[in-house]
C-alpha cells in the first residue's frame, strides 16, 4: 500500500478538463426509501447467530450508549447504504452527514468518513466539506475541511484510460442500440456506458438477453486493447478495471489508516457488500500499540443478496435492514454525541 506521503496532491477546485479533474458537480435527488426486505434477519439467520439489530434498545442503550463518542468514528459506505446504487445521496442524508461532521469538528465525535468506490465527481452535492472522504476505496482522499485531495498516481493513469474507453463505447451506435434493446427495462441515461470510480461500467439490464453474449465479447475486446480487464456481467453490469490500481482499492486498509489518523479507540463501520471490510479484525492496533475496536454493522441491500461477504462475516456487531435504517442509526449516534457533550458541559 502506498503511504500518504507517496500520493500526489491535487487542488480540489481545479476546473481544467484533464482526466484527473476532481471538482464536485450535480444536483441532489430525494431517493431514500423504506428499508430493504422485512425478512432480512430471517434471510441471514441473524437471530440464530446472535447478531442484534443496531436499532434495538439493547444495542443503542448498552453497546452504543457505553461508548465515549469523542474517540469513536463512523465509517460509512455510499452505494446501497446511504444512497441507491448509482444515484445521488438523498438530501436528508447529506444534511445528517453535515451535522455529524460538525460534531466531529467540535470534538464530540471521533470522526466521520465516507469510504466508497465513487470518485469526487460521482458524489455531486452528496459530500459535505466537513467529513472525510476516501474515494475509490482509498485511492483518493480528502480530509474534512481540507482543500487538497490526495491522489494515488495509479488512479490518475487509470482515470485517463477510463475516459478514453468511455468515449469509444458511447461512440459505438451498434453497442448503444443493443444496450437499449429491452424496451421494458429502460431508464434512459442510466444505460449508457460510463467511467465511474474504480472503472468503466456497461449496464446490460436494459439489453435484450439475446445480445448479452455479443455485448460481453465486445467489452472484452475493448478492455484488452486498452490494458483493462472486463468482468463477466454481474448485478446488471459489466465492469472494466485497471489491474495495477486494484491493490490500492482496499477498504479494510483504508479503515485502518483512517482510524490511525483520527486516533480512535473504536470505529463503527456501515457497509453492505465489501469483502475487505468483512475481513477486518474486530480489533486493530494503532501505532502506539493501543487497541482500536471495529464494530462492523452489515446493511441489507439488493447488492448484499448477490455479494454476501459482509453478512457472512463471523464477527458482526449488528445489522441494519436497509438505507432508511442506516439514516435512523446515524441520527441516534449524532443525538448521543450531542447528549454526551451537553452532560459534560453541565458537569463542568
Amino acid at each position: 500500500m502506498d503511504s500518504v506521503h507517496e500520493l500526489g496532491q491535487v487542488p480540489e477546485d481545479r476546473t481544467d478538463a484533464g482526466p484527473d479533474v476532481l471538482h464536485a458537480d450535480g444536483g441532489s435527488l430525494d431517493l431514500i426509501g423504506p428499508g430493504n426486505a422485512d425478512d432480512s434477519r430471517a434471510f441471514w439467520e441473524l437471530d440464530e447467530r446472535g447478531v442484534p439489530d443496531a436499532l434495538s434498545a439493547p444495542f443503542l442503550e448498552q453497546t452504543l450508549g457505553g461508548l465515549d463518542l469523542r474517540r469513536v468514528g463512523v465509517f460509512v459506505d455510499v452505494d446501497g447504504v446511504l444512497a441507491e446504487d448509482r444515484m445521488e445521496v438523498p438530501r436528508r442524508n447529506v444534511d445528517l452527514l453535515e451535522r455529524a461532521g460538525r460534531q466531529a469538528q467540535g470534538g464530540d465525535l471521533g470522526g466521520v468518513a465516507l469510504c466508497t468506490m465513487r470518485d469526487f465527481r460521482e458524489m455531486g452535492e452528496g459530500l459535505p466539506r466537513n467529513v472525510d472522504f476516501l474515494g475509490v476505496s482509498g485511492a483518493i482522499r480528502r480530509d474534512a475541511g481540507d482543500r487538497l485531495i490526495l491522489v494515488d498516481p495509479r488512479w490518475v493513469k487509470a482515470r485517463a484510460l477510463f475516459s478514453r474507453v468511455e468515449d469509444e463505447l458511447i461512440s459505438s451506435r451498434d453497442l448503444l442500440k443493443m444496450l437499449a434493446s429491452n424496451s421494458h427495462q429502460q431508464r434512459e441515461a442510466a444505460y449508457l456506458p460510463e467511467a465511474r470510480g474504480r472503472g468503466v461500467i456497461i449496464p446490460v439490464d436494459g439489453a435484450d438477453p439475446q445480445h448479452h453474449e455479443e455485448i460481453t465479447a465486445y467489452a472484452a475486446a475493448v478492455a484488452e486493447r486498452f490494458g483493462l480487464t472486463a468482468e463477466a456481467p454481474r448485478s446488471g453490469l459489466i465492469r472494466m478495471s485497471y489491474p495495477p490500481l486494484e491493490p490500492r482499492m482496499d477498504k479494510g486498509a483504508a479503515l485502518s489508516e483512517w482510524a490511525e489518523r483520527r486516533r480512535l479507540s473504536a470505529a463503527i463501520v456501515l457497509d453492505d457488500v465489501d469483502a475487505g471490510v468483512a475481513r477486518v479484525a474486530r480489533e486493530l492496533q494503532n501505532a502506539e500499540g493501543r487497541p482500536v475496536a471495529v464494530m462492523k454493522i452489515a446493511v441489507d441491500s439488493p447488492g448484499a443478496r448477490i455479494f454476501p461477504e459482509m453478512f457472512e462475516a463471523p464477527d458482526l456487531a449488528a445489522s441494519l435492514s436497509g438505507r432508511e435504517a442506516v439514516t435512523r442509526f446515524i441520527e441516534r449516534v449524532v443525538d448521543l454525541a450531542e447528549s454526551q457533550a451537553a452532560e459534560r458541559r453541565a458537569g463542568s
